[in-house]
């Protein structure tokens, strides 16, 4: 079964740039039936630079167990990654650049 590595901060919950060591914001609307959906097909880890217990206790509290196989700290290799702060490389590095200079999660507002 094919892996795909998912970003907690983002992704999964409401965060929009207001880092909080001790606290997870709320999970988004949808994303348990996201994560339901995608693990009959997937392995889904889940990827987030908070302290694990922390991000298993938010795991737990919104019923999301079942769907997920473990957590992690680390860049595993996987079949694709879902993440609200990366750039897809298109072969070139011109783009690239561009592409990380401009940069602006969904979440943030354009001024």
């Amino acid at each position: 079964m094919k892996t795909v590595l998912v970003d907690l901060d983002g992704v999964l919950n409401e965060y929009c740039g207001d880092y909080k060591e001790d606290f997870i914001p709320a999970l988004r609307e949808h994303a348990k039936e996201f994560l339901e959906i995608l693990s009959k097909n997937y392995k889904v880890v889940i990827f987030s630079s908070r302290p694990e217990k922390l991000v298993q206790k938010w795991i737990e509290e919104n019923s999301l167990s079942s769907y997920i196989d473990y957590v992690t700290k680390e860049k595993k290799p996987a079949f694709v990654q879902l993440d609200d702060r990366c750039i897809k490389f298109n072969g070139n590095y011109t783009d690239a650049i561009e592409n990380i200079k401009n940069f602006k999660p969904f979440w943030k507002k354009s001024n």
